[in-house]
């Protein structure tokens, strides 16, 4: 065969893939998921790249809102909780969950045990070019291979900056098996029950290139604690907290949710020490942090005043942890404590409901509506201020919907969770978000947004927004 027929064969075979490729996006937004053959000139030539001086910043209204995937484009597939990550310099990643033809529960957690669900992942520099979903794992074909025994859902994202070079670690310990879902048989009868399962990678950002290394596929987090054995449990998507650079928090959210024709949501959480390595590589079970605690549940035993937490923060032996609100009890506040004592609580205007919230707290780097040099900020924020004298502060972000898939808010929160503003709206219908900062002190988020009320269950755009601390400032009153 001549090279020009082969090179003609080869030629046809592209041409096919790439048709087929185009004709089914699985969801992504075709204005945004484009060939971009030079990162480079992307950067340089939109607004992805970071910012380097007060002038270019300081009249910015919304920088970017739009669907990195676009609800009505998502064929059979529901993308929820979305949780982003900023890496080196501009460099992102957006890590989402992907049910695979079902909608899943109703509540923000849809693994059951028995459909498909993946999680997949997008990354970006600033924003501007968002890359193809890929698949976290070996099941690259999720629609097929993916099933009670391998699905996973609600990722907890551990990783932190590197404090030099362009690598570092990523954790995502997931629901796997039962979870925290709801059928129509006992969770005692059940099978598979309730486990976890982690994943372990290399990344490498920089402004121009983003390269995930796996280090093996999901692997089951064997659970040490034997109370756990025959009671439900899962995770609750966030980003996770660590201890040290070998140990990280697992909060593990307990219930007893009933079946579909006699629905409980009887919620607890158990904190604990999740041992990491010498290698970084493999996540074991440690010792439990604290007391067990069990929220108050009403007269009927049936219904708890708080449902699924987050950790946000660890102090010597205590993890602080923030409590979503539960709608079943008319409860639209939310809920602080700390692993040391069952008390929660109530923050005063912090309205919440079921979902996954956003947090993020800025050490010595919010400058708010103060001019700051976006150039320095990434190699001390807390010097970055004008040579007027600008004053840094810590603060801490929050957002969240105000009622069962309603609007989402964000919130600048004093010391003690309490906001600051009435908050900003930022979506109409939503459940769930995630906040991160720029290396220029831009704020980045992802947030469900939206919701399809044509389709049945909860199936939302995915939505990737940004912001500079002066419009927040300025717009959080």
């Amino acid at each position: 065969m001549s090279k020009k027929i082969i090179y003609l064969l080869f030629l046809v075979v592209a041409l096919i893939l790439a048709f087929a490729s185009c004709k089914k996006d699985n969801g992504l937004n075709p204005t945004v998921f484009k060939s971009n053959p030079n990162k480079e000139e992307v950067i340089k030539t939109n607004t992805g790249g970071l910012y380097k001086d007060w002038d270019s910043i300081k009249d910015l209204t919304v920088i970017q809102d739009f669907p990195v995937i676009d609800e009505s484009k998502s064929d059979k597939y529901y993308y929820r909780n979305p949780i982003i990550v900023s890496l080196v310099d501009n460099a992102i990643i957006m890590i989402i969950e992907k049910r695979i033809g079902f909608k899943g529960s109703e509540n923000d957690i849809g693994i059951n045990g028995e459909g498909p669900v993946d999680i997949v992942y997008s990354t970006s520099f600033g924003g501007d070019y968002w890359t193809p979903l890929s698949t976290f794992g070996n099941n690259i074909f999720g629609d097929s291979s993916t099933g009670a025994d391998d699905a996973v859902s609600s990722p907890i994202v551990y990783y932190k900056k590197p404090s030099s070079g362009n690598t570092t670690k990523m954790y995502i310990i997931a629901s796997a098996g039962a979870g925290l879902s709801r059928t129509d048989t006992a969770y005692s009868n059940r099978n598979p029950q309730s486990k976890l399962k982690y994943f372990v990678c290399d990344i490498y950002s920089s402004n121009k290139d983003i390269s995930i290394t796996w280090k093996g596929d999901w692997k089951e987090l064997t659970i040490t604690d034997p109370s756990l054995s025959d009671i439900q449990f899962g995770t609750h998507s966030a980003r996770g907290v660590f201890i040290s650079d070998n140990k990280l928090v697992l909060p593990i959210i307990t219930a007893d949710l009933g079946v579909n024709n006699n629905i409980k949501d009887a919620m607890g959480v158990k904190f604990f020490e999740i041992q990491i390595s010498a290698d970084k590589n493999t996540l074991t079970m440690g010792n439990q942090i604290g007391t067990t605690i069990e929220f108050d549940k009403d007269s009927s035993g049936k219904f708890s005043m708080y449902k699924e937490v987050e950790a946000v923060a660890y102090d010597t032996d205590k993890v602080t942890y923030l409590a979503v609100p539960n709608p079943s009890r008319n409860n639209y506040t939310m809920g602080k404590g700390d692993s040391s004592s069952q008390t929660v609580t109530a923050l005063t205007g912090l309205k919440g409901s079921e979902g996954s919230f956003g947090f993020l707290k800025i050490n010595n780097g919010w400058y708010g509506a103060q001019e700051y040099n976006p150039n320095a900020y990434a190699s001390n924020p807390s010097t970055a201020g004008n040579s007027a004298g600008s004053t840094v502060s810590t603060a801490i972000l929050f957002s969240h919907v105000a009622s069962k898939v309603g609007k989402n808010y964000l919130y600048i929160l004093n010391s003690d969770y309490t906001p600051k503003g009435g908050g900003l709206q930022i979506a109409k219908t939503s459940k769930s978000s995630s906040i991160d900062i720029l290396s220029d002190g831009t704020i980045i988020m992802a947030t469900e947004k939206e919701r399809n009320p044509n389709v049945d269950g909860n199936k939302f755009s995915i939505f990737f927004s940004r912001y500079t601390q002066k419009y927040l400032a300025e717009n959080i009153k």
